[in-house]
């Protein structure tokens, strides 16, 4: 795992002078087009009915847009925390159903978005992105 390995190596910097490392987790990442959503996008572009609501669309998705991130990172490294971890996450308390319909009704005629079970979506690239809660 990539990531964990970045992680450590920067958090071993610690013992650094004048060095004081932390780690953002940012939340899913959207906008300029940021790969987890392009295909909902995409599609309701195309009118296309291929959204799939995965379960009842009720979980929660802590979504990021990624110019707030580049602002978050550039605040605090002028200006590092005293904690070693952050989560950085948009305010809005958006579900994967109010997403998706969101956009199929904004962009894609509107229509009624089947939903399907996790098995049945374990295929599609976005299954594991869209059932995070």
């Amino acid at each position: 795992i990539a990531w964990k390995t970045l992680e450590t190596l920067a958090l071993s910097l610690t013992s650094v002078e004048n060095v004081r490392p932390f780690v953002i987790c940012a939340g899913i990442l959207y906008g300029n087009g940021e790969g987890t959503f392009q295909n909902v996008f995409k599609a309701a572009w195309l009118s296309e009915q291929t959204h799939r609501i995965v379960g009842p669309g009720k979980n929660h998705m802590p979504t990021l847009h990624v110019r707030d991130l580049a602002r978050s990172v550039k605040a605090l490294a002028g200006n590092p925390p005293e904690k070693k971890y952050l989560i950085a996450v948009d305010a809005g308390d958006e579900t994967q159903a109010s997403i998706v319909e969101g956009v199929v009704s904004n962009l894609g005629g509107g229509y009624d978005v089947p939903r399907v079970t996790p098995e049945e979506a374990a295929l599609e690239d976005t299954a594991d992105v869209l059932t995070v809660d």
